[in-house]
């Protein structure tokens, strides 16, 4: 058998952007949560929300503001939002127009 998931929603909007994206989490338990944006290369660009932490079920909330962790601001290209619990990972392209 296979765990199950618990993420039961995930989005991230507007997508394609030029502006901050919202990126919204529906938790249907417990679980160790952390949202990372990564180049199409694989390097880890952004932590938001800082290290991963056990969030309660239900709606979570992050704001990507189209940055790196060193403040610079990423270029146009196409983007993912990984998304990783506990027991799972979701990927998210999030394509970016200046």
């Amino acid at each position: 058998t296979h765990p199950v998931s618990p993420v039961l929603s995930l989005s991230a909007y507007p997508n394609p952007t030029n502006q901050p994206v919202t990126i919204e989490l529906e938790l249907g338990e417990a679980s160790a949560v952390s949202f990372r944006i990564f180049d199409v290369l694989g390097r880890q660009l952004k932590q938001l929300g800082g290290n991963a932490s056990i969030q309660t079920p239900g709606r979570l909330e992050q704001v990507w503001n189209l940055d790196t962790d060193t403040m610079s601001r990423v270029p146009s290209g196409v983007y993912f939002l990984v998304v990783s619990t506990g027991k799972s990972q979701k990927t998210i392209p999030i394509h970016v127009s200046r």
